[in-house]
């Protein structure tokens, strides 16, 4: 058997036992993390809660923003995503619920935020 052959039946042993990458990574970054929520008022309690119950929902989710990843079979496999903060996944269901921008959400605009 020659050389060549004896490195390539090793490789393919080596292959089939150890399964996997050299170098292996995994990195969640966290965008907006410095913000601060945004203080807003509502029309009543009834908008509060229409707001908290759909807002508390979604928030929870915390889905990623950005995802990539490097792979380099049986070398290197490397993954990064990112996510918004709590505060700014917050300030952000505040935006798309208080359509008209004057930091009071109404009954109406927590009804319609709280369908869609």
């Amino acid at each position: 058997m020659s050389n060549l052959s004896r490195y390539a039946l090793i490789l393919v042993v080596a292959m089939f036992f150890c399964p996997g990458c050299l170098v292996m990574g995994n990195k969640t970054k966290i965008l907006r993390k410095n913000e601060v929520r945004t203080i807003i008022n509502f029309e009543n309690e009834e908008a509060r809660d229409l707001f908290h119950s759909k807002a508390k929902r979604k928030i929870s989710q915390n889905k990623t923003v950005h995802d990539e990843a490097l792979v380099i079979p049986f070398i290197v496999a490397y993954h990064t995503n990112a996510k918004l903060s709590e505060a700014a996944r917050y300030n952000d269901e505040i935006l798309q619920c208080d359509s008209d921008g004057d930091g009071l959400v109404t009954e109406q605009e927590a009804k319609v935020y709280k369908q869609y």
